[in-house]
């Protein structure tokens, strides 16, 4: 392999995108029970206000809220 060759392979692209929540090690997968309504309406209220958001960057929000003194 040549110079340019194995550069290119040591920097990052552009348009690389940023790692996935479920790779990312300083993110867990936890699970809890919902009450199906609840969670039915705020996945509604998130699509109808046309977050960008998930539910899991809203629930973050929330907690992280919840925690500060």
């Amino acid at each position: 392999m040549n110079k340019k060759g194995s550069a290119k392979a040591a920097s990052k692209p552009r348009n690389e995108k940023p790692l996935a929540k479920r790779n990312d090690p300083d993110y867990e997968q936890v699970s809890a029970y919902l009450p199906k309504k609840l969670n039915d309406a705020v996945v509604t209220r998130l699509r109808q206000q046309g977050e960008k958001r998930g539910f899991s960057d809203l629930l973050e929000q929330l907690l992280s809220d919840w925690l500060k003194p």
